[in-house]
C-alpha cells in the first residue's frame, strides 16, 4: 500500500493541479488522468528569494506570506487549467515522519489514533495536542502486528502554507510532504515496485536530505536530516545500507533512486557516482515520465524533472494505491 498522508479535506475533489512550496522555489504541475494514463499538461517553476521559506518542525516557516503567495499566483497562472482546489506539497523538514509498531492493533480507529498520538509524545518536540496527525498502514509483522507510517506537523506551521495558497486564490484540498510523493511517483510509474523487492530513495534539497526504504510498497525506513556535504551524504547512505542489511534483513536493493540533486547536472552526476561507489549499486535519477507523459516536451533537463517530481507524485498517487 502506498503512503497516503495528511488528507485533511477529503471531501474535496481530487485535484488536477499541485503546488509544492520548497525553500528555494514554488513548483506548480497540472496532470490529467484518463484511462490511457496520466499526462503532465503544464508545469511552472518559480524561484523564491533566500529566507522566504525556512522549513522547520518547531518554528515559523514562512517569513512573508504575501510574497510567497504572489509567487504561487505566478506559477499557477501558467497552468492550462483553472481549479479551486489544489494539492499542496510541503518540505519534508516541516513535518516528522515516524514508523510505529504495534504487536496488537486496536479494532477501533479512534483507539488506534489515540495510541499513535501517545507514542509520538515521546519523540516530537512539540505538544501533540497542537499538531496535525495522519497515518497509513505499513508492513505486516510476524504474529499479527503491524507497522504504521505516521506524519505529524504543528497546526500553525501547516496553516502558514495553507494561508499562502488561500491568498493566491486556491484551496489546498490535500496536503502532503515531498518525499512521500516521490515514493508514490515511483510506485505509480513502476508496477513491480509495489510488490517486488526493496528500493532506496535519496532525496536531496538545499536544506535537508531524506532517505527512505520501501519494501513491497510499504515504507520500512525513513530518516530526515540537514543536508550534509557530498562525502558525508555518501557516508549517510552507506550507514543506511548497513542498517538495512543488519536490522531490516535486507537482501539487496532492486533500485537506488536519487531525487533533487540540484541544478548543476555535472554535480548531480558526480553525486550519483559517489553514492554508487559507496554502496556498490547503480544510482538512477528520478524521472516523472515513468508515471506521466509530458505533453509537448521532447527534451527536459534533470533539474526540471527533479522539481516537478513531488507534485506529480501527489497527483498520480491514486494509481499507486
Amino acid at each position: 500500500m502506498s503512503p497516503t498522508f495528511m488528507r485533511w479535506l477529503s471531501q474535496a475533489p481530487w485535484p488536477s493541479i499541485a503546488v509544492e512550496i520548497a525553500a528555494d522555489r514554488v513548483t506548480a504541475v497540472e496532470v490529467r488522468t484518463r484511462s490511457g494514463g496520466a499526462t503532465v499538461r503544464s508545469h511552472a517553476i518559480e524561484t523564491l528569494s533566500p529566507g522566504l521559506v525556512k522549513p522547520s518542525l518547531t518554528s515559523s516557516n514562512i517569513a512573508d506570506v504575501a510574497r510567497v503567495s504572489r509567487t504561487v499566483v505566478t506559477a499557477i497562472s501558467r497552468m492550462a487549467g483553472r481549479h479551486q482546489h489544489v494539492g499542496l506539497v510541503l518540505p519534508d523538514a516541516a513535518a516528522k515522519v515516524s514508523l510505529i509498531r504495534f504487536d496488537a492493533v486496536p479494532d477501533r480507529a479512534e483507539d488506534l489514533r489515540e495510541l499513535i498520538a501517545w507514542q509520538l509524545r515521546k519523540s516530537v518536540p512539540f505538544d501533540v495536542a497542537d499538531a496535525q496527525l495522519s497515518y497509513s498502514p505499513g508492513a505486516r509483522l510476524t504474529g499479527g502486528g503491524r507497522e504504521f507510517a505516521v506524519v505529524i506537523a504543528r497546526r500553525d506551521v501547516v496553516a502558514e502554507y495553507e494561508a499562502v495558497c488561500t491568498q493566491a486564490g486556491v484551496k489546498p484540498g490535500v496536503v502532503d510532504v515531498a518525499s512521500l510523493n516521490l515514493i508514490n511517483l515511483v510506485l505509480a510509474g513502476s508496477p513491480r515496485a509495489g510488490t517486488d523487492g526493496d528500493w532506496l530513495l535519496v532525496h536531496v534539497e538545499p536544506d535537508y536530505t531524506t532517505i527512505a526504504i520501501v519494501r513491497a510498497g510499504a515504507l520500512v525506513f525513513y530518516r530526515n536530516s540537514l543536508t550534509p556535504t557530498e562525502s558525508d551524504l555518501a557516508d549517510f547512505v552507506h550507514q543506511t545500507a548497513m542498517y538495512y542489511e543488519d536490522r531490516l534483513e535486507g537482501a539487496g536493493f532492486g533500485r537506488v533512486i536519487l531525487a533533487g540533486a540540484g541544478d548543476d547536472s555535472r554535480g548531480a552526476d558526480a553525486l550519483r557516482d559517489a553514492l554508487s561507489a559507496r554502496i556498490h549499486h547503480e544510482v538512477e535519477a528520478i524521472d516523472p515520465r515513468a508515471a506521466a507523459t509530458l505533453k509537448g516536451r521532447r527534451h527536459i533537463d534533470q533539474a526540471t524533472l527533479d522539481a516537478i517530481a513531488s507534485p506529480t507524485g501527489l497527483l498520480v498517487r491514486r494509481r499507486a494505491a
